[in-house]
């Protein structure tokens, strides 16, 4: 994000009664940490950046980052592994979809 026309990161944090945006001129685990102050979520969903790591009871991988990254291998011309791991990371959206609607169908 932009603040004042200097890049900065962008921390979203969802609760049940909202949200809220931090914007850091950082990455830092020390963001996470403030912007948290002393709350520990139970479940915690980021890319693979290791400050992102260890802030919860239970880690997810954002699969939105992991699509993107394989998009990019795909177009820097692999035909192997990246494909077939996009292929994966569906096919794993279209079963929580599954799970959270019982009975409706959802496209591939």
């Amino acid at each position: 994000m932009r603040i004042d026309g200097h890049t900065h990161w962008e921390l979203g944090v969802s609760k049940r009664s909202g949200g809220d945006h931090v914007g850091a001129q950082q990455r830092a685990a020390s963001v996470v940490t403030e912007t948290m102050t002393g709350h520990r979520p139970s479940v915690w969903v980021s890319d693979l950046y290791g400050a992102q790591q260890g802030h919860a009871d239970l880690w997810q991988v954002c699969l939105a980052h992991q699509l993107r990254d394989c998009k990019y291998a795909i177009e820097a011309g692999d035909t192997i592994f990246a494909p077939q791991m996009k292929a994966l990371l569906l096919r794993a959206v279209v079963l929580a979809r599954r799970r959270k609607n019982p009975g409706r169908e959802h496209p591939a």
